[in-house]
């Protein structure tokens, strides 16, 4: 069956990024820090595995330095220091066109130590760790074994939520990135799905948001992806649906992802899916007028 949904999604509000510096940077600083990525690229290209002085490198670099230090940014400058990670994502993906099974063999190693380091105490560590498992690619696309290794970070409640979030980022940009040009392989549905559905039913609602926003991402995943949900996932959006502890926002993006990825295979009530979609609605426009009214009286 179809279920057709309408219902306003709540607006989102942009961050700014912050003003660049004007400083000119350091041309020894930038020499040595390029040096360091040039010798990163060429160890994997040489040994098609990640030894322990590269593993130190993506602490020490990728992780911490290019992502997170601000004199790092003034020191690469914006361009500069995205191309610096464009060559680290490209070495830890594997040599583009050459021996696939070289390739994949540093895709699995980067990938595991990778995982392992989501688990670091250093949360900027760890979250950065999540965002480059995001950045593997297989043959210029994304890793179909990545995604299911970001969905399943994003669903580990022994993780941190600032971790879990920037897995499902990961994993969302992935699903961006498939989407963007084609259907997404039905593989990549398949390999995510059990994953989203623990996170929808898992998560506890509640005024956390960072388990707010982990749930809407995950349902944003599934609408894009899902062809057919799994009755694990159809019933965990019906449960989010239909919990009024969850937020609006969420409770509405289940409705949408529901009536997107709902099929005959799905084992849904169709009745009683539609009546708690237009529940939703009808919470969501009163939720609405309620915020119009008070805004009206200030």
């Amino acid at each position: 069956f179809v279920i057709c949904v309408t219902v306003a999604v709540p607006p989102a509000h942009a961050q700014n990024s912050p003003a660049a510096t004007k400083n000119p940077p350091d041309k020894a600083a930038v020499d040595e820090l390029q040096g360091e990525i040039d010798g990163f690229v060429k160890s994997l290209q040489e040994k098609s595995a990640i030894d322990e002085a590269a593993q130190a490198f993506v602490l020490k670099v990728a992780l911490r330095k290019l992502r997170q230090s601000p004199e790092q940014r003034r020191l690469l400058g914006a361009e500069r220091l995205e191309a610096a990670l464009d060559r680290i994502r490209d070495a830890l993906s594997g040599p583009k066109g050459g021996d696939a099974a070289s390739g994949q063999k540093i895709r699995e190693a980067a990938a595991t130590w990778l995982e392992e380091q989501t688990g670091s105490a250093d949360q900027a560590v760890a979250a950065n760790a999540a965002l480059l498992l995001g950045d593997l690619k297989a043959d210029g696309k994304p890793w179909i074994d990545g995604s299911k290794r970001l969905a399943a970070i994003a669903a580990n409640a022994d993780r941190k939520p600032a971790v879990r979030a920037a897995a499902i980022a990961g994993l969302n940009r992935q699903v961006d990135e498939w989407t963007g040009k084609q259907p997404a392989p039905p593989e990549v549905a398949a390999a995510v799905m059990p994953a989203l559905a623990v996170i929808l039913a898992k998560t506890d609602p509640g005024d956390d948001p960072a388990g707010r926003w982990l749930v809407s991402r995950t349902l944003d995943v599934a609408a894009k992806i899902v062809p057919s949900a799994s009755p694990d996932l159809a019933k965990a959006m019906v449960g989010v649906m239909a919990n009024p502890a969850r937020s609006t926002d969420e409770r509405v993006r289940a409705a949408i992802a529901l009536g997107r990825c709902a099929t005959k295979e799905s084992g849904l009530d169709a009745a009683a899916a539609v009546a708690t979609i237009k529940q939703v609605a009808v919470d969501s426009l009163a939720d609405s007028l309620g915020t119009e009214i008070g805004r009206a009286h200030v």
